[in-house]
């Protein structure tokens, strides 16, 4: 009997629901769960959890210690990747600018922002206001996760901030009325791909194939609307 084919999954210890829900350190349930599942089931293969800290994923990847990390795209990572080792389209990703309720709602004109703090992520990266950054007009106020980010949101230490639109609009299921973030405008909407280790257990043709198929075959639509 053939040996069953085990694809290793690199994720992100600090990731939080809706993406993935961890129970006992492990993952659990969530998005990303239900999308790694059937990337494994159409490479007809068992899922090997690698779990580290954000900073340690790729070189994971580079070191061959795990096959797969999505949820990335090039331009978020000062290394020089060969084409052929992303993956097609993964799934989409809209940041948006947010604020507490209690705050008066309106729009920052970013590209002519002005010593602006702004909530982010520690180690995530923000092409749109990267030139903003740099030249100090926009100062990064980092949270260690994206959950501390919008609960200091949430509570005023931070009066706006950047996030994912999944993950405020879950956030707000959770927060009792009144006490819902605001979604003030969309800063960018970028897509995100899956990086592949330079000689996966699993072929790249095959692993690239089984992610594409999400979207042929609409497996990605039906688990965004259960």
């Amino acid at each position: 009997m053939a040996a069953e084919r085990v694809l290793r999954i690199a994720i992100d210890s600090a990731w939080n629901a809706p993406q993935i829900v961890f129970q006992h350190d492990q993952p659990h349930s969530g998005l990303f769960i239900e999308l790694f599942e059937q990337i494994a089931r159409n490479s007809d293969a068992k899922i090997a959890w690698v779990i580290l800290p954000r900073k340690r994923l790729v070189g994971a990847v580079e070191n061959n210690e795990a096959d797969l990390l999505c949820h990335l795209n090039p331009k978020w990572l000062n290394l020089s990747i060969p084409p052929e080792r992303w993956s097609g389209l993964f799934i989409t990703q809209e940041n948006v600018i947010i604020q507490a309720a209690q705050h008066p709602q309106h729009e920052i004109n970013l590209e002519q922002a002005s010593f602006l703090n702004l909530g982010t992520v520690l180690g995530y990266h923000y092409p749109k206001l990267a030139a903003q950054m740099q030249r100090g007009l926009i100062r990064r106020i980092d949270s260690p996760s994206q959950e501390v980010l919008l609960k200091n949101t949430q509570n005023g230490k931070l009066q706006h901030s950047i996030a994912n639109r999944l993950n405020v609009e879950e956030f707000n299921r959770r927060s009792p009325s009144g006490q819902q973030l605001r979604i003030v405008q969309t800063v960018d909407i970028q897509d995100t791909f899956c990086l592949l280790a330079p000689q996966p257990n699993i072929p790249a043709a095959q692993l690239k194939a089984a992610i594409a198929q999400l979207h042929s075959a609409k497996q990605i639509d039906a688990i965004l609307h259960r």
